[in-house]
């Protein structure tokens, strides 16, 4: 591995004349603080900083954080510190960060700025289980040196009424557990605090969950900002985005600060296709088992890192993926997933303050599919488009389970999202609401073709009504075959197949053929 960030030969003889080479950590995040320092040791420029012989080295290796070497790098506080910060965000390592090497490189650039002496503050938007945290965990674990900064990190709970915990908690991690913070006067003495830690070299302060703050921990951010920038200190903030009420005081502060020009604002969004990709190979253990899940379970997760872990551990636990020598592989066809309960009850709770009125409107959107047309839907629910538009924007703006799509369409904020308001429809309901979607996409006496013919075909089998779409189903089936991804189009054969009566044994024989020849290709599907 070239330890310079150089494709030239000369770029890199120059690079190694004049510059320190990256921590290890950063090429593999899974290595502990004492060996990444040994190795940085034994690859420092200057012979009097390495180890003197491979006697000593031998014996720092056998000593390990024992050993008085390791003990005397400790000696700077900047180090256990860090190391406390560190352990009060750690999330869960199921697998290595993938698809966030330009947010990674624009938080270690405003860094930079900070060891010019510039304050800096960086605000990260995210949805829950994005990687907010792994990202900020990541990142503060690449600064972790005895010559580093000072890291600072503290997250608000879930408890209402301890608006300062996140600031204790960064304190309680520099100058132990018995740090308290007075009843009055707080904001000075959070900020008293970070200035005596600057006046000593750089620091960085993480506070995550911002969405949890009340009032109070809200007043408590303005002082803090405007200190950080007269001062050395890196200030990292994550929230969700779709759990601030617009309008309130939260919302508004984050509206502010993530327009002011010199704030940076790096918003973690789902992981492309091919981070998706690698993430499930990561997990699996097996290329070709990868390829075989990239749409499936890149669909259910809507790039969620969480739910697409989740979910695979999902696959282990029903027997959907078995370990083999040549790591995890399908037990059968895998051409759709279910949520996994944990992920589901999260997904519910976004629906809890959802009026009834607005989850029919949602119910009768979900026919359509994770995205639909707001023109479309007005006519199944029988609204007028203005009244049913106002009520789209309040599940946008408010509860955040929507998206506009341009051009009069709309989409679920998640796929997950999607699948549960589908699936908790009764099923009366639903068979009612596709029947309207049915009726509101053919109105034309000719038989409709490509497209046309699938979307009218999908809604009358959800609505057990098949044999109404009899005229269209060839038109369907070669748009299914031709046009969608192998494992969309092999559910809705196998669903065609199991609901065709048995007259139409000929239909159905061509149906059979479609499915086997799907089943075979979805082993090498692409992940579009």
């Amino acid at each position: 591995v070239n330890p310079y960030d150089d494709s030239e030969l000369l770029g890199v003889i120059e690079k190694k004349l004049r510059q320190q080479v990256a921590r290890p950590r950063i090429l593999n995040r899974d290595l502990d603080p004492f060996l990444d320092e040994v190795i940085l040791t034994c690859l420092e420029k200057d012979p009097d900083d390495r180890f003197p012989t491979c006697e000593a080295l031998r014996e720092v290796l056998t000593l390990r954080t024992e050993g008085p070497w390791w003990q005397a790098r400790e000696g700077d506080e900047a180090l256990p510190a860090a190391t406390r910060a560190l352990r009060r965000l750690r999330p869960q390592r199921a697998a290595p960060l993938v698809g966030r090497t330009e947010e990674m490189a624009a938080l270690h650039a405003a860094y930079e700025a900070v060891k010019a002496g510039e304050g800096t503050v960086v605000l990260m938007p995210g949805p829950s289980g994005i990687g907010k945290s792994r990202l900020v965990h990541d990142f503060l674990e690449d600064l972790v040196a005895p010559d580093g900064p000072v890291l600072l990190a503290g997250r608000y709970p879930e408890e209402v009424g301890r608006a300062h915990q996140p600031f204790l908690d960064a304190m309680r991690g520099y100058l132990g557990d018995d740090a308290t913070l007075p009843e009055t006067n707080v904001v000075d003495h959070v900020a008293r605090f970070v200035r005596e830690r600057a006046a000593e070299g750089p620091v960085v302060l993480a506070i995550e969950d911002l969405h949890r703050a009340d009032p109070d921990g809200v007043s408590l951010l303005g002082p803090l900002v405007q200190a950080v920038r007269e001062l050395p200190v890196q200030l990292v903030v994550t929230w969700r985005p779709h759990a601030l009420e617009e309008g309130s005081p939260l919302h508004e502060w984050t509206t502010v600060q993530s327009a002011k020009p010199h704030n940076h604002v790096i918003p973690l969004g789902p992981l492309d296709e091919a981070a998706t990709l690698s993430l499930i190979a990561a997990l699996v253990g097996n290329a070709q088992t990868a390829r075989t899940l990239a749409y499936p379970v890149g669909r259910a997760s809507s790039g969620s890192p969480h739910m697409l872990i989740e979910i695979i551990e999902h696959l282990r636990a029903t027997g959907e993926l078995v370990e083999r020598e040549q790591g995890l592989m399908p037990s059968g066809a895998i051409h759709e997933v279910g949520l996994p309960d944990s992920v589901r009850a999260l997904l519910v709770v976004r629906l809890v303050d959802v009026e009834p009125e607005s989850m029919q409107l949602l119910e009768a959107a979900a026919a359509q599919g994770p995205e639909f047309d707001a023109g479309l839907l007005a006519t199944v629910a029988g609204k007028k488009r203005l009244r049913l538009l106002k009520q789209l924007a309040v599940l946008e703006r408010k509860h955040r389970i929507l998206e506009s799509a341009g051009r009069g369409s709309f989409r679920f904020a998640s796929h997950g999202l999607w699948q549960v308001i589908y699936e908790g429809m009764r099923d009366e309901r639903r068979r009612e609401v596709h029947a309207l979607c049915a009726a509101a996409v053919h109105t034309d006496p000719a038989p409709p073709t490509g497209e046309a013919a699938f979307t009218w075909a999908a809604h009358l089998l959800a609505a057990d009504r098949i044999s109404d779409a009899a005229v269209a189903l060839p038109a369907a089936i070669a748009h299914a075959t031709a046009q969608l991804h192998p494992a969309r189009a092999f559910g809705f054969l196998e669903r065609l197949h199991g609901a065709l009566p048995a007259d139409e044994a000929g239909l159905r024989d061509d149906v059979g053929t479609h499915l086997e020849a799907l089943r075979s290709s979805l082993d090498a599907a692409p992940a579009t």
